[in-house]
């Protein structure tokens, strides 16, 4: 069927293209806007229900008592002498947020050792190494967890230090994703434009490929932003826990799943286009009778996708709230607002454009192009 509703939307989307454009991408940009500033974490008790039991104690805890005794640093001194050590958990114990610090020599609190418990931690001395555990006052897998590892490992000494616990794990697991992201959307970003070139010979189409992805999830992040930090929608995916951050391997998976059935989405619609471009029509002609032919399939397979993980959001675990509620926004808006009116309105003001690549890249594709 050459003619229907997506044709007739996809005309009078290029109709109108600069509006259409206009406004959506304010609003795009309005759902991305409300993830600025959003801080990243990693899962705790707190993605449990509020009304269960080990919520509601450890909630107890760190409402009515001071320190996270169940979250102690746990610090390793090697090469240190008994002295060593002493001085380094009275240093330790004067930073900011440690209530309470255990070594050989006792317990250390604000600068002050209390040698009468010394006894109770004579196995924190093995050879050469000393145990040293300090307990302190923050949420371990948050920010105030990362600046106070950050200023124990800022601490000089002559000896060897390791810091651990659950804070310094969560720590550096930040630090690996934050070092090796940028690689992460290098390789993404090179793998999309040199295969979607190779499909359709074309320079713009993977730049606005890989653009509009990152839109739709940018927008998708400010979603799960308004909804998990700001604690919205609790009437219509039930009660959970407000942490003030975004679980940070949540939001990895939600943009691999997404971004990788967005590109799908992509090639079923340039595809059609590119056939019809290439069997003659004019590229207005092409977008209207491509997404005639591959709009139906393209939502079908979106509504199918967000209709499997939708119930999933109303799981009494957070993490699991967000992995269904993120996957199934991300599909729906690219399936619809991006591939509906984006793609159409975009591909209309480039015109003949979107087809162009320079001669030696031609050459390649003319060489080396996939076939559809």
């Amino acid at each position: 069927k050459d003619s229907g509703a997506w044709s007739r939307l996809s005309r009078w989307v290029m109709r109108w293209s600069v509006p259409v454009l206009v406004v959506t991408a304010l609003g795009l940009g309005a759902l991305m806007s409300l993830g600025a500033g959003v801080k990243f974490g990693l899962v705790d008790e707190r993605i449990l229900p509020a009304s269960d039991p080990v919520a509601v104690s450890s909630q107890l805890v760190r409402e009515r008592f001071d320190g996270q005794e169940s979250k102690p640093v746990e610090i390793i001194l090697t090469g240190a002498s008994e002295q060593q050590a002493a001085d380094y958990a009275t240093e330790l114990s004067k930073l900011d947020h440690i209530t309470r610090v255990q070594s050989v020599a006792g317990v250390t609190v604000d600068g002050q050792t209390d040698p009468r418990v010394a006894a109770a931690f004579a196995d924190y001395l093995a050879g050469d190494q000393q145990r040293i555990v300090a307990v302190h006052d923050v949420e371990a897998r948050g920010n105030d967890g990362v600046t106070l590892t950050q200023d124990i490992r800022a601490l000089d000494e002559p000896f060897t230090v390791q810091v651990g616990g659950i804070a310094a794990d969560y720590t550096d697991s930040l630090a690996g994703i934050t070092r090796m992201l940028p690689w992460l959307v290098l390789w993404v970003f090179a793998a999309t434009l040199i295969l979607l070139f190779l499909f359709t010979g074309s320079v713009l189409l993977p730049l606005k490929a890989f653009l509009f992805n990152i839109m739709s999830l940018g927008a998708t992040l400010g979603f799960l932003t308004w909804v998990f930090v700001g604690g919205h929608l609790k009437w219509l995916i039930g009660d959970f826990t407000t942490t003030g951050s975004i679980d940070a391997s949540n939001i990895i998976l939600i943009a691999v799943v997404t971004f990788g059935l967005s590109m799908d989405y992509e090639l079923f619609l340039l595809s059609r286009i590119k056939e019809q471009h290439d069997a003659g029509l004019s590229t207005e002609d092409s977008v209207a009778l491509g997404l005639q032919r591959s709009g139906p399939i393209i939502t079908a397979a979106a509504l199918v996708l967000a209709a499997n993980f939708l119930p999933l959001a109303i799981s009494g675990i957070s993490s699991i709230k967000m992995l269904a509620l993120g996957i199934s926004f991300a599909i729906i808006l690219d399936a619809t607002v991006v591939r509906a009116l984006l793609v159409p309105s975009l591909m209309k003001l480039f015109g003949s454009a979107n087809w162009w690549a320079p001669r030696w890249m031609r050459w390649v594709y003319d060489k080396l192009g996939l076939s559809h």
